[in-house]
């Protein structure tokens, strides 16, 4: 229907409407009251098309790869570009949202704004802007998305050259990158900076689960191997840095307590899929990307936010591992089959409920395999596993074999006996467990002197082991089969039926001869129930002693019978 087709004036006399209410009444019951409605209705719906067929929009920009791969790593939450703002000599890249009003935002407490207006919406990039940038015609930035549920984070090297200090040269920075390319990561992508004097590359991380302190503690490994290779080379440049990182939010009863924004990076000018990419849990504990120690015991750079505990004998916890040193190499080698093996014996699920509030994640899961291979080959005298290796002991300042997993940045996940108990309990479940003596008993103290606890012992089944290992012969006895991606080869691996009893640990009274305790301490207590003062009238003392009497009369019976029984 064309626009000139409309017509927004009704050219038709309208009757006079009556004043009377009853008279009113009777007129919008009538069919010509109807009618003036339904001719109004009308003309409001043509008014409204004439609009919106006038009015000018701009054109819908379809997404393409460009965009895509923009939006996979940038935070849902804010993003930057270039403003400027009183006292600044040129524009400067700020964030799209202040963090009070983000704050505002997560905790749902929209306040009026100085515009006037509620902030229940975030400001994110469309596509024409991602394209303006692409072109040039402006400068966007951005952050790494901090959920775990994001697959990866894109990292930028920024190079800079003749900057406060005056220092470099393009053909410095340049040669710096070529080289750092050539030695480190022959995949590695650049382009110019806006201003065309420095050089700015862009190098992805498979998260892979983790967190974001995680993620930001890589970053910061990857710029001091820049800044260590750059003095290494005598680099013709000012100052290399590492940007990108995500923003830390700390939650609390669901409520957000703070905010820490990560330091904005330019989004490139052009698509940078292909570049290096890496596991971030491989970065953090490949020796290849250490920073050497100098001779004075310092840094070539700022101290290393991570430090990993590779095979080093003195970071292996002395008697928390047995002196045994741990292999990071082999227990990343088994990450994928020990996932694949959590999501087979939990039928599909993600996690595993515990007694408490926190719940037992395929992570966890990864971590109590590798436990276990350490313990099976090195276990205690009479073959059990040692688990008190795995938690360590705080009063001696021994972190334990998940501590130091955590320490070195192999894992985010925190060291938990609630869910080190519902892992093994789970696995009993299952058969895989031989139990030695499943009872226990809590540390007390005993006339005067802490006596410490028992606890119960326990290996793992021979076929739980060879499952872990990753290969197992096909049984008759198998119910179930995991995929195994050990070796690179998509392999069938049977999940054979645990021979184990299925057992839980049991309170008991095992660590000492409590009979012998028992007597000795009724004992004492008969003595002092028979004795008092000679000197002291025994009207005085009549009513204490008699409730006494009558507090200890069990005691005397169950001794008196205890004796006589033995006799």
């Amino acid at each position: 229907m064309s626009i000139s087709s409309y017509s927004v004036s009704n050219t038709k006399a309208q009757p006079r409407r009556p004043n009377n209410s009853d008279e009113r009444l009777a007129f919008q019951k009538s069919d010509e009251w109807k009618t003036i409605r339904r001719q109004s209705v009308d003309q409001k719906h043509q008014a409204d098309e004439l609009e919106q067929l006038t009015r000018w929009r701009p054109p819908r920009i379809k997404t393409d790869a460009y965009h895509e791969e923009c939006h996979r790593f940038m935070c849902e939450y804010y993003y930057g570009k270039k403003a400027l703002k009183a006292g600044d000599e040129e524009p400067k890249p700020y964030p799209s949202i202040n963090k009070p009003d983000l704050h505002e935002y997560l905790n749902k407490t929209y306040k009026s704004l100085p515009s006037g207006k509620r902030k229940t919406w975030l400001d994110k990039p469309s596509n024409g802007a991602l394209d303006d940038h692409r072109e040039g015609k402006i400068t966007l930035y951005y952050v790494n998305n901090h959920k775990r549920t994001c697959s990866d984070a894109r990292a930028m090297i920024d190079v800079d050259i003749q900057k406060s200090k005056g220092l470099g040269t393009t053909q410095g920075a340049v040669a710096f990158i070529e080289g750092f390319k050539r030695d480190y990561f022959p995949d590695l992508k650049y382009e110019r900076s806006t201003n065309g004097k420095g050089i700015q590359g862009f190098f992805d991380f498979e998260k892979e689960g983790l967190s974001a302190e995680i993620v930001k503690q890589g970053f910061h490994r990857l710029q001091d191997l820049l800044r260590w290779y750059a003095k290494e080379t005598n680099a013709d440049i000012e100052l290399v840095e590492v940007k990108g990182q995500p923003p830390l939010i700390k939650w609390d009863n669901g409520k957000c307590v703070e905010i820490t924004y990560g330091q904005l990076a330019k989004l490139p000018r052009s698509s940078m899929d292909g570049t290096t990419k890496l596991s971030m849990r491989e970065f953090l504990i490949d020796p290849t990307y250490d920073v050497p120690v100098s001779e004075q015991g310092e840094m070539a750079s700022r101290p290393a936010a991570v430090k990993p505990c590779r095979t080093r004998s003195d970071s292996c916890g002395g008697s928390n591992f047995g002196g045994h040193a741990l292999n990071f190499q082999e227990m990343s080698s088994h990450r994928e089959h020990d996932l694949s093996l959590f999501s087979t014996l939990t039928g599909g699920k993600n996690y595993l409920p515990t007694n408490r509030d926190v719940r037992v994640r395929p992570e966890d899961w990864h971590i109590f395999c590798c436990f276990l291979r350490h313990a099976k080959k090195n276990p205690n005298s009479d073959g059990s596993c040692p688990m008190n290796w795995i938690l360590g002991c705080k009063k001696r300042n021994q972190k334990g074999f998940w501590g130091i997993l955590k320490e070195a940045g192999y894992t985010d996940r925190s060291p938990d006996h609630h869910r080190i108990k519902a892992m093994r309990d789970f696995a009993s479940e299952l058969g895989f467990i031989n139990w030695i003596d499943h009872r226990y008993e809590a540390g007390e103290e005993i006339n005067g002197e802490f006596v410490p606890g028992v606890a119960c012992r326990w290996s793992i089944t021979e076929e739980f082991s060879v499952l872990l290992n990753g290969s197992s012969n096909k049984e008759e006895g198998g119910r179930r089969g995991i995929a195994s991606f050990m070796g690179g080869n998509l392999c069938q691996i049977p999940v054979p039926k645990g021979t184990g009893q299925h057992l839980l640990p049991e309170l008991a009274l095992i660590r000492t001869n409590y009979e012998e305790l028992w007597l000795e301490d009724a004992s004492k207590r008969l003595e002092k129930l028979f004795e008092f003062d000679p000197s002291e009238s025994w009207t005085e003392n009549a009513s204490s002693q008699a409730d006494e009497a009558h507090g200890l009369r069990p005691w005397a019976d169950q001794c008196s019978n205890l004796i006589f029984s033995s006799s």
